[in-house]
């Protein structure tokens, strides 16, 4: 399915704009205004398929993650788009140089399983 048809059909909007990002490895993103609401579009690259994801189950995860993504517009679990509202400034995690900012290759396998366990536990 054409993107354009896709985003006029699940806003009946015909009134906007669609700007590619340089963001994303596997996806391709983009910012989406519809009059002054912004949205991130993410569309899966045509290779996606040899990552083996399945939509299906990101679409049943989704609900269970809610609290460490940005609010979910629209998921089509059998295009893989993904429609979330837009976050001003949002960096990724390359772009960042917070000092403080956590990566998964400075810390051994057991200290990230104390970790881990440690939020999982305190999160409840």
């Amino acid at each position: 399915m054409n993107l354009n048809t896709w985003i006029e059909e699940k806003f009946n909007a015909t009134n906007y704009t669609l700007e590619k990002t340089d963001k994303g490895i596997s996806n391709h993103n983009y910012l989406l205004t519809i009059n002054d609401n912004k949205y991130m579009v993410r569309v899966p690259k045509k290779n996606h398929e040899s990552l083996g994801l399945q939509h299906e189950h990101e679409k049943e995860i989704l609900p269970l993650v809610s609290d460490l993504d940005v609010p979910v517009i629209f998921f089509d679990e059998k295009a893989g788009i993904k429609v979330t509202n837009y976050i001003e400034d949002v960096e990724t995690f390359d772009e960042c140089k917070d000092k403080d900012k956590f990566s998964i290759s400075d810390i051994t396998f057991n200290e990230f399983i104390i970790w881990f366990t440690f939020n999982w536990f305190t999160s409840f």
